[in-house]
C-alpha cells in the first residue's frame, strides 16, 4: 500500500494550485485508451498482413471496434478540453469571480505544453534521420518546423510527418487561442437563453461538419469538431449552475453511462448516423460521470486518474513506443488470436512503463505556473 501511494505520489499532476477535478483526469483515461488500441491495431495490421491476418480479420470485429473507437477518443478529448477551458470563464461570467487574465492564462499553456512537445519532435526528428535513409534533412525540416507551429495541418493539409498524433494538437491549440472570445457566450445573463445559444451551436457545427466532411484540409481544421468543444462548454455551463454544491448521485446514470460509452465508441460501426448523435453521446458520458455511482467511483480512482492525468505525454509518446516495440516481435505461432492477444497485453504495459518515465522527467516539471520564476531566480 505504502508502495503504491508513493508511485502515485510521483506520477500525479501538479495542478499549480487549482482544484483537482479527478473526474476530468478519469474522462482523459477512458479517452486515451482506444486511441492507444487503435495505434496499437494499425501496428499489428501492417506487419500480420503478410503472415496471418487474413481480410476476414482485417475486417472483423476486433479490427473494426479499434479503428472506429480510436477516432472517437480524440473527439472525447475535445469535449473535456472544451469543459475544462470554458469553465473558469464561466465561473467569471455566471458567478462573477474573478476575472481571467489572459497574460497567466496563454503563459501557462506556454510554459505547461510546448518544452514537451518540442521536444518529442526533437526526439523523433532525430530518430527519423538516424533510422529512415528516406528521411532527409533538408526535405523534412520543412515539416518539423511546421508542426512545431502548429500548422502543419494548414500548410500540408495532412497529418504530421514527424508525429502522426501532432494533428490533434493543432486542432487544440486553435481552441486555447479562440476561447477568451468564444467564452463570451457565458456572459449572456437569462441561462435559458444561453443553454439554447450553445444547444443550437453544436447542432449548427455538426450539421456543418457532416456536410463539408472529405474536403482537403477541412476535416484536419476546428471547424470540422467545433460541437465537440461546444459541449464542452455546456457541460461548463451547467457545472458552474451547481455552484459548488456536491451532486447527487444514482444508478440511474450508471445505465446512461454504458449505454453513451457503448454507442460513442462503437454505434459508428452499425450506421452512417452516428457523427450526428455521437456530440451528445459524449455530453452524456461527462455528465454521468460526475453523477453515477459506480461511475464516479471508477473515475475518481486514484489509478484511474493518475493514469489520466498522464495523457499529455502517453499521447505524444506512445506511436514512437508502439513503432519501436511492434514490428511483429510479438508474434506467436502465426495464430492471429494468440498473437494479438500478447501484443495488446504487453505494448500497453510498455507504453505505460516509459511514459511514466518521460512524464516525471518531461512534463511534470514545467506543470508548475512558478517555473518562469524560477528560471529567473537561477540565472
Amino acid at each position: 500500500m505504502f508502495f503504491g501511494q508513493r508511485i502515485l505520489s510521483l506520477l500525479s499532476r501538479n495542478t499549480s494550485g487549482q482544484p483537482l477535478i479527478p473526474e476530468i483526469d478519469g474522462l482523459r483515461f477512458l479517452a486515451l485508451i482506444p486511441v492507444v488500441f487503435y495505434h496499437i491495431w494499425g501496428n499489428f495490421d501492417i506487419y500480420a498482413k503478410g503472415a496471418f491476418l487474413t481480410p476476414e480479420a482485417i475486417n472483423g470485429p476486433a479490427g473494426i471496434l479499434c479503428v472506429d473507437s480510436g477516432k472517437m477518443g480524440v473527439k472525447l478529448f475535445f469535449i473535456i478540453s472544451g469543459f475544462i477551458l470554458g469553465l473558469p470563464f464561466a465561473r467569471h461570467h455566471i458567478l462573477k469571480s474573478n476575472k481571467i487574465s489572459l497574460n497567466k492564462y496563454f503563459k501557462r499553456r506556454l510554459v505547461r505544453l510546448e518544452p514537451p512537445y518540442i521536444l518529442n519532435l526533437t526526439i523523433i526528428f532525430i530518430i527519423l534521420l538516424c533510422l529512415k535513409p528516406e528521411f532527409h534533412f533538408l526535405d523534412e525540416v520543412s515539416h518539423f518546423l511546421a508542426s512545431v507551429f502548429y500548422l502543419h495541418n494548414i500548410i500540408y493539409g495532412e497529418q504530421s510527418v514527424i508525429n502522426v498524433v501532432a494533428w490533434s494538437l493543432e486542432i487544440e491549440v486553435q481552441f486555447y487561442i479562440l476561447v477568451p472570445l468564444l467564452s463570451l457566450v457565458f456572459s449572456i445573463r437569462s441561462t435559458f437563453a444561453r443553454r439554447i445559444f450553445l444547444i443550437l451551436g453544436i447542432l449548427s457545427a455538426t450539421a456543418i461538419s457532416n456536410y463539408f466532411s472529405g474536403l482537403e484540409r477541412f476535416d484536419l481544421s476546428i471547424i470540422n469538431f467545433a460541437q465537440y468543444f461546444l459541449v464542452g462548454f455546456l457541460l461548463a455551463d451547467l457545472f458552474v449552475d451547481t455552484n459548488g454544491k456536491d451532486f447527487a448521485r444514482h444508478y440511474c446514470y450508471d445505465l446512461i453511462m454504458i449505454v453513451a460509452v457503448s454507442g460513442f465508441f462503437a454505434l459508428g460501426v452499425v450506421t452512417p448516423y452516428h457523427q450526428l448523435i455521437a456530440p451528445w453521446l459524449g455530453f452524456l458520458i461527462v455528465f454521468s460521470a460526475f453523477r453515477g455511482l459506480l461511475s464516479n467511483w471508477f473515475f475518481t480512482n486514484p489509478w484511474v486518474y493518475t493514469i489520466g492525468g498522464m495523457c499529455y505525454t502517453i499521447y505524444l509518446y506512445h506511436f514512437l513506443i508502439i513503432g519501436f516495440f511492434g514490428h511483429g516481435k510479438l508474434f506467436i505461432a502465426n495464430s492471429f488470436w494468440p498473437s494479438f492477444i500478447v501484443t495488446v497485453t504487453f505494448l500497453p504495459l510498455m507504453i505505460l512503463l516509459i511514459s511514466s518515465i518521460v512524464f516525471v522527467l518531461f512534463e511534470r516539471p514545467f506543470m508548475r505556473t512558478d517555473i518562469c520564476k524560477l528560471s529567473r531566480q537561477a540565472t
